[in-house]
């Protein structure tokens, strides 16, 4: 039994654990957003219209790019080639660079608005986030394993061909062939890709889909709890879809992936919609890149 084997069986058996200590906590119960808004711990969008919202997720599609094309303009004698692996891993981390200013600065002018009624918005970090993503992605990726195995295992039934590596990234770290660009490539996905990402899809995207149910009240309807876990689930599914290839060979990461994926975006998007901070997703999408990045590095 090789490591990855040992240590899915090992998550697929918790999973049933962290399914009754979230029932039990009344995380995943029918109504357990309606629940927590009575309560006054839910998050509340109502403090912006929602193509605010929509806006937000549209320029931070393109946020990157001012680092991109920063990087692009440097003269060949800078960086070699337009296509070699340091403008490359330049380009890459420039754009991360560029997407965490733009949203750090559309997050910091939208949260007192936002918030100005008293509302939970989520647009805030604080200390106490990291612990939280911590046992948040303890919680999510069981059933991530549940979701990974079972798609490659429906794979395997059909005959279709599967990818070890996780990240078409992380190919050249479990080859044993990785370079310094790559590393860097590697490292910046590891601490860029959670910011932007979790951004785009749980700060703006599933705030727009939870803010809906309001615009079609007329804006007098309740802004907390009302279409959650729809908000969520629309969020996930568009995260899943972002990053799946449509063959086993493109990327980055291939078809088969997809019900994973959308199991991690439904754990992001709850444990956002449950805390209400803003760095408890970003925590656990890095802890889970970093993951892959390990599995990688051990496997090789």
């Amino acid at each position: 039994m090789t490591l990855d084997t040992g240590l899915t069986l090992l998550l697929i058996a918790a999973a049933p654990v962290a399914a009754v200590f979230l029932w039990r906590r009344d995380v995943i119960r029918p109504g357990s957003f309606l629940r927590l808004a009575a309560a006054g711990r839910a998050r509340d969008v109502g403090g912006l219209p929602p193509l605010v919202w929509l806006l937000g997720a549209f320029v931070m599609f393109l946020a990157p790019v001012p680092g991109l094309v920063l990087v692009e303009a440097l003269p060949g004698s800078a960086l070699g080639a337009h296509d070699s692996q340091p403008r490359r891993a330049a380009g890459q981390i420039a754009s991360y660079i560029t997407a965490a200013l733009i949203g750090g600065i559309m997050v910091w002018l939208l949260s007192a608005r936002a918030d100005r009624s008293g509302g939970r918005s989520g647009l805030r970090v604080r200390l106490g986030d990291a612990p939280r993503g911590l046992l948040g992605l303890g919680l999510t990726i069981p059933f991530y394993a549940v979701a990974a195995a079972a798609s490659l295992w429906a794979m395997h039934l059909l005959g279709r061909p599967t990818n070890p590596v996780a990240h078409k990234a992380l190919e050249p770290i479990a080859s044993g062939n990785a370079t310094v660009w790559d590393w860097a490539i590697i490292g910046a996905a590891v601490l860029g890709a959670p910011i932007a990402e979790e951004l785009i899809f749980r700060v703006f995207l599933q705030s727009f889909f939870a803010s809906v149910p309001r615009m079609l009240d007329g804006g007098d309807g309740p802004t907390r709890g009302q279409g959650t876990w729809i908000a969520i689930a629309f969020s996930a599914a568009l995260f899943a879809a972002m990053h799946v290839g449509t063959s086993a060979s493109d990327g980055p990461v291939p078809y088969y992936a997809l019900p994973g994926l959308f199991v991690l975006g439904l754990g992001l998007g709850t444990a956002y919609e449950r805390t209400g901070r803003l760095g408890v997703p970003i925590v656990m999408h890095a802890l889970f890149n970093a993951g892959n990045v390990v599995l990688a590095v051990v496997s090789a």
